[in-house]
Order: C-alpha cells, then sequence, then structure tokens
C-alpha cells in the first residue's frame, strides 16, 4: 500500500489532464470571441456604425461573462489539484498559471498542453492590446464629438445663450430671467 499516494497524484494528474484540456478550450473560445467582437467594434467606429458599435459591445459583453465562467471553472480546478500535487503545493493558488498546470500534467501530455497555453497566453495579450486600443479609439471619437457638437451650437446659437464653452451661460438680470433694457 506504499503506491497508494502515487496512485492518488497519478490520478489526479490525468484529471489534471482532462479538466485543463477543457478549460484550455474554454478559454481559447472566449478569447477568440472577444478578439472577434473587439475587431467588429473597431470596424464599426471605423464606418461610424451606431448598430455595429452596439452590437459589437453586446458581443463582448456575452464573451466577457464567458471568460469570467472559464476563469471560475479555473479556480475550481485550482483548488482539486493544488493541496495533491507537490509541484503545486507551495504557491499561491492566484500566482499558478495554466502554464503551471500544464507542467503539472502527466509526461506525455505536458508539450502539448504547455504550448496551449502559450498560444493562449499569445492570444490573450494581442486581445488586451487591441481592447485598449480600441478604447482609446473610442474615447477619441467622443471627444471629437463632443467638441463638434459645442462648435455647433456656438454657431447655431443666434439667442447668444451658448458661452464660449459651448454651453448654455446664464445671462445678467433678476432671478434668472434676462432684462430688456431696450423697450
Amino acid at each position: 500500500m506504499t503506491n497508494r499516494p502515487t496512485d492518488t497524484i497519478t490520478t489526479s494528474r490525468a484529471d489534471l489532464a482532462a479538466s485543463l484540456d477543457a478549460l484550455l478550450a474554454g478559454f481559447e473560445a472566449a478569447y477568440a470571441a472577444v478578439d472577434s467582437s473587439v475587431r467588429a467594434h473597431r470596424d464599426a467606429l471605423r464606418a461610424a456604425d451606431p448598430k455595429g458599435i452596439d452590437a459589437a459591445l453586446h458581443r463582448q459583453s456575452s464573451s466577457l461573462r464567458d471568460l469570467a465562467a472559464c476563469d471560475q471553472r479555473r479556480r475550481e480546478v485550482l483548488a482539486g489539484v493544488c493541496g495533491r500535487l507537490p509541484e503545486l503545493a507551495g504557491k499561491k493558488p492566484d500566482a499558478i498559471t495554466l502554464t503551471d498546470l500544464a507542467r503539472a500534467c502527466p509526461a506525455e501530455q505536458r508539450p502539448r498542453m504547455e504550448s496551449r497555453a502559450a498560444a493562449l497566453r499569445t492570444l490573450a495579450i494581442n486581445v488586451r492590446e487591441q481592447t485598449a486600443s480600441t478604447r482609446a479609439a473610442t474615447q477619441t471619437l467622443l471627444a471629437h464629438m463632443e467638441g463638434m457638437m459645442r462648435q455647433v451650437g456656438r454657431t447655431l446659437s443666434h439667442a447668444g445663450t451658448y458661452g464660449r464653452g459651448g454651453v448654455v451661460e446664464p445671462v445678467a438680470g433678476i432671478g434668472g430671467v434676462a432684462l430688456d433694457l431696450a423697450t
């Protein structure tokens, strides 16, 4: 019965490989969906297509919920194997990466799992960069539109109700009512 701990670890490693395989597939699909929706968002911004922007944002929200579900599953997998595998036992669960999990898989599955974890990391970095770029473009577009609206307001304000900042400014008078001294 001295082999029992080794058998448990072997079973845990096999279980880990199956769980990690499913986990990686979920993350890959979720990040691919985020990537697609961010690209659609960027294209809709370029085309000034508000309906396209709205649709892309809805897809992004759905994809981000899928990513959150994958991360919850990752935490569950970690909770199940951290105490059973010596190479993970000394690490804080928050510090354990998917690559660490891949390295704890059985030797014959380890290279494939490590490769998938590395590819997923690259995809996640690309998505993060695209998201940051699209966010910056959105903020720039919103600032530009606000400036245009202020300019239109100044140009169309025949009554003089808009000030230099493009916002309605109070005029001199009693109780907020303008006095017409010419009459």
